[in-house]
């Protein structure tokens, strides 16, 4: 076998998680979600308690980026800690899937706020004086449920449609995509 000839190390074939130090990447991970945690709600609970915040679009844009960035610490980052804890990735073909769903759709909800952004602030600075915003709060916020929507739509059909697997340098589960998906992704944005 390849393990008795010396060409694999038996924590390789158990999906070793650790670059430098597990203690290290560990606390890395811990202040990471911390750090984000802290800041993004508090960056929510400033734009929802100032009246003047939550009617600009910009502001229910912004805070709007923030809830997808505090999931994502919520809901990714706790299964890299969770496997450099272990020093091993060692979950089930489900969990990983899942990984791979909540990954895809987080990616793709941040490159939609983004986006959302920079035409909010085109539209800012090119509409006329009085004919911005060009939207009201009201249908921004159901763009914002739509976007959200159609982020795990396609989330789920590209883990449907692509194989998924554990990848070591980022310690998460990840669809294997062809090249031209990722073209394809940023020509519409």
């Amino acid at each position: 076998s390849l393990m008795e000839e010396g060409t694999v190390e038996p924590d390789d074939t158990l999906g070793k998680v650790y670059i430098i130090s597990q203690a290290f990447q560990c606390s890395l991970i811990i202040i990471i979600i911390i750090i984000t945690v802290l800041f993004n709600c508090s960056v929510i609970i400033n734009i929802s308690n100032c009246d003047i915040k939550s009617r600009i679009v910009s502001f229910v844009l912004i805070k709007n980026l923030c809830i997808v960035d505090l999931v994502g610490a919520l809901l990714i980052l706790p299964v890299p800690l969770a496997a450099t804890i272990q020093g091993h990735w060692e979950y089930s073909n489900s969990l990983c899937r899942l990984n791979s769903l909540i990954n895809i759709s987080i990616w793709m909800e941040h490159m939609v706020m983004f986006a959302m952004l920079k035409v909010d602030k085109i539209m800012a600075s090119t509409l006329p004086l009085g004919r911005y915003p060009f939207i009201s709060i009201q249908k921004v916020k159901v763009i914002v449920i739509f976007s959200w929507i159609l982020s795990f739509s396609i989330s789920a059909l590209v883990n449907i449609l692509y194989p998924f697997s554990y990848e070591p340098a980022v310690v998460l589960c990840i669809p294997l995509l062809p090249g031209g998906f990722f073209i394809a992704v940023f020509s519409v944005f």
